[in-house]
């Protein structure tokens, strides 16, 4: 893969067990396909994800990048981020403004999908084989919106330490009874949660997973409201925030 003077959007293939090539032009994603085998994750079905690669990524530097995984909501799929909420715009402004650490961000699919299992068998190390991508959990972000909160949630209860960075947008659920609050807390460097005002159909579960995490002493921070209701203004304007954040000392933006 080049290195290329300005930002990219990938389009790779997240196959049963190795990665075939992605390729990339200027600012439009390109199709590269591929199949999960029987028995993944995937249940056999094609899947695909895209990446956004910052200005200047070097696919051979020394250093590998620190990576947030970014996921959509129900009714949603892994283009949406790109095609409906302009991720890639956000994150060019943040990294011309120097606001943010260069990073990778992986945008797969998560429908259909034991995602813990998903994300940890499947997504990952395909990005990893991929891209010049950091498997250290403190230089790993997960982050989603809705459903893509959920799936979120449920991958740190599940997987503490595996991404050091979480965030959750009109986000809901709550720590299971088997959850290891000691090993969340001492593997995760931020966990902020963010949501739309009361015309956010998921703001009163938002409100009911604070409260879950509070009493089973779950470290988390409750970013303030965002004006509005389930929708990519407020999931944009929540990105916007916790991008930043990410893979910095404290988790300040």
């Amino acid at each position: 893969m080049p290195n290329n003077p300005v930002s990219d959007v990938y389009r790779f293939t997240v196959p049963r067990a190795a990665v075939t090539e992605a390729t990339g032009i200027g600012d439009s994603p390109v199709a590269v396909q591929g199949n999960f085998g029987p028995g993944t994750a995937g249940g056999g079905q094609q899947r695909s994800a895209y990446a956004w690669t910052p200005p200047g990524y070097d696919a051979d530097r020394a250093e590998e990048y620190p990576v947030l995984y970014l996921q959509h909501g129900g009714g949603q799929t892994w283009t949406d981020w790109v095609e409906v909420g302009y991720v890639q715009r956000i994150l060019d402004n943040h990294y011309l403004r120097g606001n943010i650490v260069p990073m990778v961000v992986v945008m797969a699919n998560g429908n259909g999908v034991d995602f813990p299992t998903e994300i940890t068998t499947r997504i990952v190390p395909a990005a990893e084989e991929q891209f010049n991508i950091s498997s250290d959990g403190d230089q790993r972000a997960l982050a989603g919106l809705s459903m893509g909160s959920g799936h979120t949630l449920s991958t740190l209860w599940a997987h503490p330490g595996e991404f050091g960075y979480i965030g959750a947008m009109s986000a809901f659920g709550a720590p299971p009874a088997t959850a290891d609050v000691e090993a969340i807390n001492e593997g995760t460097k931020l966990l902020r949660v963010y949501s739309g005002d009361v015309q956010d159909f998921t703001y009163g579960a938002t409100l009911q997973l604070i409260a879950a995490m509070e009493s089973r002493g779950v470290n988390h921070e409750f970013a303030p409201i965002v004006p509005g209701p389930h929708s990519w203004d407020v999931w944009q304007k929540s990105l916007i925030d916790f991008l930043p954040r990410l893979f910095t000392e404290g988790g300040d933006a």
